[in-house]
């Protein structure tokens, strides 16, 4: 949070924030999970947008609503340009960050068994989609 406060004030140009991550996910015998999709003919760590909403104990959030229609509107780009790239959105009661900068959002990039040629992948393909939804959005 420090470093996106700090970089927010330096540059308070910045319209969107990305807090990009690999993901955490294991069976419930403690294997990991690696979700993968095959995109032209090579495989890519499957992609999650997580976006957090103010309710119950999440308070002081304002932006919520607008971080959430901006993931939408990612998750449907991805899902148009890759199908099936991104794993269903996650929404949750919770700040993530997302509450410092309209048009915020966590990214998670595949798992931590995602080889990292997928995650470069992903991040790829996640690229040449936030260049035009961005060009469409900001």
């Amino acid at each position: 949070m420090i470093t996106i406060i700090y970089y927010l004030k330096k540059y308070p140009s910045i319209k969107v924030v990305f807090d990009v991550h690999r993901d955490a996910i294991n069976y419930e015998n403690g294997d990991k999970l690696r979700p993968v999709i095959d995109i032209n003919g090579k495989t890519a760590g499957q992609i999650m947008l997580i976006s957090g909403c103010e309710s119950g104990p999440i308070t002081d959030y304002p932006n919520w609503q607008k971080n959430l229609r901006f993931s939408v509107g990612l998750q449907q780009a991805l899902e148009k340009t890759y199908p099936s790239l991104a794993r269903p959105l996650f929404f949750a009661e919770k700040k993530y960050n997302q509450d410092l900068c309209e048009n915020s959002c966590l990214i998670e990039i595949g798992s931590q068994a995602n080889l990292l040629s997928e995650a470069k992948y992903s991040a790829e393909l996640l690229s040449k989609v936030l260049i035009k939804y961005l060009n469409n959005k900001v």
